[in-house]
């Protein structure tokens, strides 16, 4: 590479800076457009996906429900931690578990799709 007072001689400038950023201009061009390539549908209009108002409260009621039966299971650990017989103990944690399953079992058919449905009538209910 020539020093400075070389180019001054040959009075040439030396553009290596203004090469770095057009490829850094290039390199930024060239990722927006293939990101908007990405991210665009082929018929060039966004599509939003419609709420499924209806599946996400089951979720939402399934995970309150599992969390209760966790909390409730917790609960009955710590009572099972109180007894003083290691047997009883043993026997209190075997129906804690036992419980548990069975709570959750509950949760999942209460979750079961058309256990709780709607009718069409009060699902298109207007309020006035």
């Amino acid at each position: 590479m020539k020093t400075q007072s070389q180019l001054n001689k040959l009075s040439t400038k030396d553009h290596s800076c203004a090469r770095k950023s057009a490829r850094l201009l290039l390199s930024a061009k060239v990722a927006a457009g293939v990101t908007i390539l990405l991210f665009t549908p082929l018929n060039g209009h966004a599509t939003p996906q419609p709420m499924d108002v209806c599946r996400q409260t089951a979720n939402d009621v399934l995970t309150s429900c599992r969390a209760g039966a966790d909390s409730d299971y917790q609960l009955a650990l710590a009572k099972c931690e109180n007894l003083a017989d290691p047997a009883a103990r043993d026997a209190c944690q075997n129906q804690a578990s036992a419980d548990l399953q069975d709570a959750r079992q509950t949760c999942q058919d209460k979750a079961a799709p058309g256990s709780q449905r709607v009718s069409d009538s009060a699902q298109h209910r207007t309020i006035r």
